[in-house]
């Protein structure tokens, strides 16, 4: 098997070399590629500024690879390391994003245009015809916070600023917590005693029973700082429930504001305040509005992400001459 010969690195794309990462990573990045010798090579980036020197690596050795963003913020990156990571944007066979706001990010962030993205979807562990029963109401409105607990990304604390207002401690209404604590367990703990809110705000840890969790409850409310495309959204839509968000990462494109659900221009606790009162008043209609949005997320997501993503590669090997002789 051949592949095409991507483009010589420049002489400052050195700066990456392997010798110059943890000895543990570079060796590893090392041993595996003289083990597996692949045709093609997809590099994962959890987040927009982890590093990209296994791109130097793939480079060096003429094998083409692909990268995969899966989530961006507005952190910017130093000028110190932008020729390192334009070169590695420039050379990658195709660049997946999860977000057309990601790849803008991106983009913005390098002050280039990335000549080879493409707008993928991330799998989701609910089912594609997933119809979990519709709550009572008896005892009032519960939503639901589905994602990892940290402030910095999914923005917990401003949702707890936004329900210490007199008006929702007034209202027929309780927030869910669940998700693993990265290191804001006691912040949330303390932030909901410091407030009184122990009758209204409950944590309720990890769970991994996602339709069994949207059987329990009438909305998703998740105040995102940054996102790639929240896994949180695509799962709450799926399983017809009306979701009050913010217009960061897939949301806006996955959300119609007021009609499938409710979208908060920007994460303050003043614009969340907006969108869940917006949604408050539409509170009789929640379940019409969440089958509404399941329609509409059905239309714009695929079935099976992975298959698409995977036959994208093949595809995308073929262009590259893998395979041919």
């Amino acid at each position: 098997m051949s592949t095409r010969p991507v483009p010589h690195p420049p002489s400052w794309f050195n700066s990456l070399n392997p010798a110059r990462w943890p000895k543990t990573d570079a060796q590893h990045i090392q041993r595996w590629l003289a083990k597996e010798q692949p045709d093609l090579a997809l590099v994962t980036l959890g987040y927009h500024l982890n590093t990209v020197s296994p791109a130097a690596e793939l480079m060096r050795r003429q094998i083409p690879y692909a990268i995969n963003v899966q989530c961006a913020s507005p952190d910017y990156l130093d000028s110190y390391f932008l020729d390192a990571f334009r070169a590695a944007y420039a050379g990658a066979a195709r660049v997946y994003f999860v977000s057309q706001e990601n790849l803008e990010r991106v983009e913005t962030m390098l002050a280039m245009r990335i000549e080879t993205a493409k707008i993928i979807d991330n799998p989701f562990n609910v089912s594609w015809d997933a119809q979990p029963a519709w709550p009572t109401d008896r005892d009032g409105f519960r939503l639901a916070c589905v994602g990892r607990l940290h402030f910095p990304s999914k923005g917990q604390d401003l949702l707890i600023d936004v329900l210490r207002q007199d008006k929702w401690r007034q209202r027929n209404l309780s927030l869910h917590l669940y998700g693993e604590s990265q290191g804001f367990l006691r912040q949330t703990e303390d932030l909901i005693a410091r407030h009184g809110l122990q009758d209204q705000i409950h944590y309720e840890g990890f769970s991994e029973q996602i339709e069994n969790l949207w059987a329990n409850h009438h909305g998703l409310v998740l105040p995102s700082r940054f996102e790639g495309a929240a896994l949180a959204v695509v799962e709450a839509l799926l399983c017809n429930r009306v979701c009050v968000t913010t217009a960061v990462g897939r949301n806006r494109e996955l959300i119609r504001d007021g009609e499938t659900g409710f979208i908060a221009p920007a994460a303050t606790a003043e614009l969340i305040d907006h969108a869940l009162e917006a949604a408050w008043q539409k509170r009789d209609r929640w379940q019409e509005i969440g089958q509404l949005a399941g329609q509409h997320i059905r239309q714009r997501y695929h079935e099976d992400p992975v298959a698409v993503l995977y036959s994208d590669l093949m595809a995308l090997a073929a262009e590259q001459g893998v395979g041919s002789s």
